[in-house]
């Protein structure tokens, strides 16, 4: 305040003595930087991108985290600006050399371009050619040998699979809750710490036996989910348990948790079931 005073008193002296005020300089116009776009950094863009998108699955998350890493080390840090056609074909040329699949170099090169139109580069693109490969459904043979040999946990687990067509988060996160015991019903729902894919809700019937084999299920069960890991959490270790179980049946090939939607939906259509409701049931 006795600064100010003393600035106040000084400027009514200079005018009883008709000094002219001081005029000081002009100062530059003030630097804006964008919160998001392409004039950031990459480091900085891959930050704010990655928390923009943290409310995605956790699975989701890590994903996009290790592809934009592999990114930055790859191409350096540069503005987003600056990114061309070149960066993602050098990209590929890195992948390809890691011996990777051109299906999952085509996934990263699109996470790539994704976050590049998040920031407003629109006309940085590439497009890497795969072949599609079919996924079939599982013979008769294979799952009676599968469930044949399977401990009453895995029976259980895959006849879920197998008799709802769920993916594997949806059975990784699938709570007593979600379960209506009276109308035999499965609902995909939200949690706090998952979203199913597109956001999208959806119910399907459960078979009967499978219903009776849930209730037996829950009378022995002491946490929300219905098929938790050793340690209560949220089971990440089925696949590896699915080919444990194959290679103990004697069976070979290739075993996988999408191929018993694919066997869901053959199954469903066999039984005269449309193909709109199959649609709606899978979640498509």
């Amino acid at each position: 305040y006795s600064a100010a005073r003393h600035t106040a008193v000084q400027r009514e002296i200079d005018l009883l003595n008709k000094v002219a005020p001081k005029v000081a300089p002009a100062l530059p116009p003030p630097v804006v930087l964008p919160k998001t776009g392409a004039g950031l950094m990459l480091d900085k863009a891959i930050d704010l991108y990655l928390a923009n998108n943290a409310t995605k699955s956790g699975k989701t998350v890590s994903a996009y985290s290790f592809t934009m890493q592999q990114f930055f080390r790859i191409v350096g840090n540069k503005p987003v600006a600056a990114i061309t056609q070149q960066d993602l074909i050098t990209l590929v040329g890195a992948l390809r050399a890691k011996g990777l699949a051109d299906r999952t170099i085509h996934n990263r090169v699109e996470e790539v371009v994704c976050f590049l139109r998040s920031n407003g580069v629109k006309d940085v693109t590439l497009r890497v050619r795969y072949t599609e490969k079919k996924i079939r459904a599982y013979r008769p043979d294979e799952l009676k040998a599968l469930f044949a040999a399977a401990t009453p946990d895995e029976w259980l687990l895959f006849q879920f699979f197998l008799g709802l067509g769920c993916r594997e988060q949806e059975v990784q996160f699938a709570e007593w809750g979600d379960v209506d015991f009276v109308d035999g019903i499965f609902t995909v729902k939200a949690k706090a710490n998952w979203k199913p894919k597109d956001y999208e809700e959806r119910s399907t019937p459960i078979p009967d036996f499978l219903v009776a084999a849930l209730k037996q299920k829950l009378l022995n069960s002491t946490g929300s989910l219905i098929f938790p890991s050793a340690t209560g959490k949220p089971n990440g270790h089925m696949l590896r348990t699915l080919k444990d179980l194959a290679k103990r049946a004697g069976l070979t090939g290739n075993f996988g948790l999408h191929k018993f939607r694919k066997t869901y939906a053959t199954l469903q259509h066999k039984n005269g079931l449309d193909a709109r409701t199959i649609q709606k049931r899978l979640g498509h």
